[in-house]
């Protein structure tokens, strides 16, 4: 009871303390928002830390960004750290993304979903192009294909570093609903390697249309979560496009990980001695533990990292024990890096227990290998002097290695890291060096050997660069030494630079003779360079000879042509015209010699001025005479012939059209059109004129044919006797007139009404005449009359009942329009029996053209009592409110917007009975 009294008056210390108000408020705030008021429940349980049996939180996330809507979790960086959101499948261009925000307030426990609030939480919201974060509501389909919604993602966490933290308890504050696994949330786990699902999250209860009941969800995580320091924690939502599912999305708050309170169990780390250590080397590790250790418990030495902490601890022996004391056999890692800030600890593994380190950091050096080379030192050639020098250069020797020199395996020399000969070498005889070392850390021995060749060979001077690729060279040599039958000679050239890294070969000599010159070719692929050069090698014996000593020139193959532009004010058969010569590969000074049917005109210049109109027919020439060098050729020639320009329009298929149409209009083109030639289509006048012409679509073009995708205009008038047309631009020409002419219907948006002849009240007469009044019915709309959902009467405009009516029954005529274009081609009116009537009808065109621009309830009979209309949206938005049959919906928003086209949803009461039905918009 005093314990009881006590903590009651601790928490409201605390409640005053932070201004929350009384005990109540201040427990309730706690349950809702942990994270916020942490640095007081850390105050709270450090006082009762013996008394406290609850789980220890190391990690929280209660997505606190202090945004109202539209923040992208993908942005969202907390305490913890930057949470991403990752692609899981398929994703439409308009899915469903991740916000954190507080349009989707993160409410309690226990209570239900609600909008715009304080609390940020993260939730799946609407793509920006459509409705943005309103909360935790999606779009379950993408509106008649205008958007592509599927979605397929993952909020993942950041990085989560749970070392030292064993049996992790995750919970969460969530709510979901959706559509099965079509529209769903799953949770998802990361181990440092792999992505796992936990559980496909539970829906949660609803509590009125679209909101849910917030609901905690605790799990323990998987065991590789133990001691890992890159968890992760994910939360992934899928949805189709299928029109089914119900809000909420999902949403998440008040993220903790949290592990059950240390057990007294303890390890101790003791001294370890016999350092500093090597690498690969052995060591003794001491413990001693306190606690009741059972069995199949296995105590674990770990090493730090040089630093000496144990982010990613290394084990280097085990012991399986359950004694409290011991001593573990280890071995450092051969890898190991040298450092000097090494520390080793201890841990068990029935129970858990991380222990002390050893207190004492630890030198470690990384074992190294010695070696050694051979260099020579002769005055003139290493085979013909009788005095050679060699020298040993030792790495990682330490300070007093000892040397031991031999030629073909007989010890020679003294201890000491060069060796002179006394007599002349021969060919192919071993010097060889054995090194012994005693560094700390080193392996013992280093051996070096290398093998005496005599001959040499030294390439000649290269004659004739600059070379073209694919040229032929000949490569002279002269060799000294013994060269062996079956030897081949090898000519190669070095890269640009001289640089002989990659040596390509380019011709071969099978010889033993110490000269000779090799036949080669430069490849043909050679890039242009001025640095390179060339050498000869053997095989055997295998020596590397002099290159030539003197830089080389390539060039690189070029093939010359040449082609003819135009430039023309009009038609090329009516206007002079000046042609263009194109060159390519021509060099750096080409020449030119034009002509126009076979006669020289004109001057050397890359332009031909004619100064005269040429015919059809007439062939202009230019013959380009190239200095490039390497050319494969250095004269080409090309002509064209000159047709007279014309553009003639192909059949046009699909008569007759609707305004709006799309259409494919041919066309084909003779004489010559310049770059940037844009062709046109135009639409006459329903008369035929072109006074006036629409353009109706182009194609940028200089080719003689071809198909020009074009629309007809919505606004056109209904005619008969259209024509389409093709102009170009480059040059300016005019196609003639299709002979076939096209009917074109303008859209028509039909819609009917009904009157009746009722001469008291629908609910009295037993006669009743219904007629249906179509707009744009065409000339032969066809009618269905239905009574209460079942059809009656005959395909007529009228419908006349026998018998009275009840208050309730309805009837619809459904109107079928033939009339050329119209959209939608379906239509129905109706009336509600109800004394008074009521009739609502289901489409209208707010487009401002004086036509059906107003959603109108017409109502006779009756004298009106009580009235109101509302009309939302499909997701429950409420688009128009009115208590006034007066007042007509001119399709906008309460907020003075246009609505999109499509369905609305409309909820009608009179006189205390509702009436509910859809509306839909067109434009």
């Amino acid at each position: 009871m005093k314990l009881t009294i006590f903590i009651y008056n601790i928490v409201r210390f605390l409640a005053k303390l932070n201004n929350l108000g009384t005990t109540t408020d201040y427990c309730f705030i706690m349950k809702k928002k942990v994270m916020r008021n942490s640095i007081y429940m850390l105050f709270f349980f450090s006082l009762f830390s013996p008394l406290y049996i609850h789980s220890q939180v190391f990690w929280t996330e209660d997505f606190t960004n202090n945004c109202p809507n539209n923040c992208a979790a993908a942005s969202f960086s907390g305490v913890n750290g930057a949470w991403t959101v990752t692609n899981t499948g398929t994703n439409g261009s308009d899915n469903n993304p991740w916000y954190v925000s507080a349009a989707e307030n993160g409410s309690a426990v226990d209570s239900c979903s609600t909008l715009n609030g304080t609390d940020d939480c993260l939730h799946i919201g609407s793509n920006a192009t459509v409705f943005g974060d309103t909360g935790a509501a999606f779009l379950n389909t993408g509106l008649f294909g205008l958007y592509d919604i599927v979605t397929d993602l993952r909020a993942e966490s950041p990085i989560i570093n749970c070392t030292g933290q064993t049996n992790i308890t995750l919970s969460f504050n969530y709510i979901e609903d959706g559509d099965g696994t079509n529209d769903n949330a799953t949770l998802w786990y990361f181990d440092g390697t792999t992505w796992t699902q936990l559980i496909d999250l539970a829906k949660t209860t609803p509590c009125s249309s679209n909101t849910s009941t917030w609901t905690n969800y605790s799990q323990t995580l998987p065991a590789s979560a133990d001691n890992n320091p890159l968890v992760q924690i994910g939360f992934r939502w899928v949805n189709n496009d299928d029109a089914v599912g119900e809000d909420p999305s999902i949403a998440v708050d008040s993220l903790t990980l949290s592990v059950a309170p240390a057990s007294t169990d303890s390890i101790f780390t003791g001294v370890i001695a016999g350092g500093p250590f090597c690498s690969c080397s052995t060591v003794n590790v001491p413990f001693t533990s306190v606690g009741t250790f059972t069995a199949g418990n296995i105590y674990t030495a770990q090493l730090s990292d040089a630093s000496g902490t144990f982010f990613a601890p290394v084990t280097i022996g085990t012991l399986a024990s359950t004694a409290n004391n011991g001593t573990i056999s280890c071995t450092i890692p051969c890898n190991t890096p040298t450092g000097l800030g090494y520390l080793i600890r201890v841990i068990s593994s029935n129970p858990s227990v991380i222990g002390t380190d050893n207190g004492v950091n630890i030198d470690i050096t990384t074992i190294v290998a010695p070696s050694v080379s051979i260099s020579a030192i002769v005055a003139g050639s290493i085979c013909t002097d009788p005095s050679v020098t060699f020298n040993a250069t030792l790495t990682n020797g330490g300070s007093t290695p000892s040397f031991q020199w031999q030629l073909n395996g007989v010890n020679v020399g003294s201890n000491s890291s060069s060796f002179a000969t006394s007599a002349v070498l021969n060919d192919n005889d071993t010097i060889s060096i054995t090194v012994t070392t005693i560094a700390p850390c080193t392996f013992p021995i280093a051996f070096a050997d290398t093998i005496i060749s005599c001959a040499t060979i030294t390439t000649g001077a290269i004659a004739g660069s600059p070379f073209c690729a694919c040229a032929s060279v000949n490569v002279p040599f002269t060799s000294t030494g013994i060269f062996f039958g079956g030897n081949i000679y090898t000519a190669q050239i070095s890269d640009a630079l001289g640089s002989f890294a990659t040596p390509v070969n380019i011709g071969t000599l099978a010889s033993s003779a110490n000269n000779g010159t090799i036949s080669c070719t430069i490849p043909c692929g050679i890039v242009t360079g001025a640095g390179y050069l060339i050498r000869v090698v053997s095989s055997g014996p295998n020596v590397t000879g002099s290159d030539n000593g003197v830089n080389i020139t390539i060039n690189t193959a070029v093939t010359p042509s040449v082609s003819i532009t135009a430039t023309i004010s009009g038609s090329i058969c009516t206007d002079t015209a000046l042609f263009t010569a194109i060159p390519v590969n021509g060099g750096t000074a080409p020449s030119y010699q034009w002509q126009i049917n076979g006669v020289t005109v004109g001057t050397d210049s890359v332009i031909l001025n004619p100064q005269t109109v040429l015919s059809a027919g007439d062939t202009v020439s230019v013959m380009l005479i190239s200095n490039a060098a390497c050319a494969t050729t250095d004269t080409v020639q090309t002509d064209t012939v000159i047709i007279c320009n014309s553009i003639s329009t192909g059949t046009i298929t699909g008569s007759p059209f609707c305004g709006c149409d799309s259409l494919n209009v041919p066309f084909v083109s003779a004489g010559i059109f310049g770059a940037g030639n844009v062709y046109t289509a135009q639409l006459s006048d329903s008369s035929g004129s072109f006074a006036t012409p629409v353009d109706i679509g182009t194609l940028v073009s200089s080719a003689n044919n071809g198909t020009i995708s074009s629309m007809i205009p919505c606004t056109v008038l209904t005619g008969t006797i259209y024509l389409i047309r093709i102009l170009s631009s480059n040059p300016s020409d005019t196609a003639v007139a299709g002979i076939d002419t096209l009917t074109i219907n303008p859209v028509v948006v039909p819609s009917v009404s009904m009157n009746t002849t009722a001469t008291t009240t629908l609910c009295i007469d037993t006669a009743v005449t219904f007629t249906a009044i179509p707009v744009n019915g065409g000339t032969a709309p066809t009618y269905q009359w239905q009574k209460n959902g079942v059809n009656i009467g005959t395909d007529s405009s009228i419908y006349t009942t026998s018998g009275a009516f009840m208050i309730g029954d309805v009837i619809t005529v459904t109107m079928v329009s033939n009339a050329a274009c119209p959209v939608p081609d379906t239509v129905q009116a109706f009336t509600i029996i109800d004394c008074p009537q009521i009739e609502i009808s289901n489409v209208f065109t707010p487009n401002g053209d004086g036509i059906n621009d107003l959603f109108r309830v017409n109502l006779s009979g009756n004298a009106l009592q009580n009235f109101k209309i509302d009309i939302y949206d499909r997701w429950g938005l409420l688009m128009f409110t009115s208590t006034s049959i007066n007042n007509k919906w001119d399709g906008r928003t309460t907020a003075g917007l246009k609505v999109v086209e499509g369905t609305y949803f409309y909820i009608v009461e009179l006189n205390g009975t509702q009436y509910k039905g859809h509306v839909m918009v067109l434009y």
